[in-house]
């Protein structure tokens, strides 16, 4: 029970729900069925956001599931992305001068596919094995 991570899906109809997430099976259901259809809000209840704090999430993968190559993909591939405006300043800072959403669906989007990828590694692994 201690060993799981909890995420909000928001949906804008609906309010805030606590996900339980277990395993990088669930953590990938969790991310695709809040993210999938971004910006398309309008006239839609069962479009939301999946939310996690980005710290907490890499804390969880790295100390409950004990993947430390996936947490230091998520750390690296974060600190890497580009800013809100997509360009960095002169001294590598990024422009945060957009509306804060931009920034965690970015981050929100390179966490979900980087949690595919190493479900696709894993499967690839055990079909190796067998």
């Amino acid at each position: 029970w201690g060993e799981q991570f909890v995420g909000t899906a928001m949906n804008p109809t609906m309010g805030n729900t606590p996900i339980y997430i277990y395993s990088l099976v669930e953590a990938n259901k969790f991310f695709g069925a809040g993210n999938t259809n971004l910006g398309t809000l309008s006239g839609s209840s069962r479009v939301g956001i999946s939310w996690v704090e980005p710290p907490e999430f890499i804390s969880w993968v790295r100390d409950s599931l004990k993947d430390t190559e996936l947490a230091k993909a998520i750390e690296q591939a974060l600190a890497d992305a580009p800013g809100p405006s997509g360009q960095a300043d002169a001294d590598g800072a990024t422009n945060a001068a957009v509306s804060p959403i931009l920034p965690y669906l970015r981050q929100a989007n390179i966490i979900a596919e980087l949690v595919q990828i190493r479900l696709y590694q894993l499967k690839e692994a055990l079909g190796s094995a067998e």
